[in-house]
């Protein structure tokens, strides 16, 4: 065996190596980030559920976040499933549609620009941010 052949050899096991200890680090740290991206997920719709409507300054609510979330999966689940698979990999943002339950004004979220919170959307808005995640 040369010396270039067994460098490829040793590189190769080290490399295997690598990657079986990658592996059982992810499957190690499951029972950790899980719990975290769930609590993660709960801090972030509680945050949105204290948001105060632009219009009649009431809480939007939990109720009307949980509901938004399920709608904005369900429609992001059927984009998916309406592009054909290529050999592209599909990227679906989900939107939620959240609607003051006092007033009806409308408002969006999306997970990607959650820095931002709900934006205002509908006629007479500026596409503002609510204001007041709190009080």
């Amino acid at each position: 065996m040369t010396g270039l052949g067994l460098k490829r050899r040793i590189g190769r096991i080290a490399f295997d190596a690598g990657a079986m200890l990658l592996f059982a680090a992810g499957v190690l740290l499951l029972p950790v980030l899980l719990p975290a991206i769930a609590v993660s997920e709960a801090w972030e719709m509680r945050k949105l559920a204290r948001t105060r409507c632009t219009r009649c300054g009431n809480r939007i609510g939990i109720t009307e976040i949980r509901r938004a979330r399920q709608d904005g999966i369900a429609q992001a689940w059927a984009a998916i499933g309406a592009v054909p698979a290529l050999w592209r990999r599909r990227r679906v943002v989900a939107v939620w549609n959240v609607i003051c339950p006092t007033c009806g004004h409308e408002y969006t979220y999306s997970f990607h620009a959650r820095r931002q919170g709900l934006m205002s959307k509908g006629p007479g808005s500026d596409g503002a941010m609510s204001p007041g995640h709190g009080a």
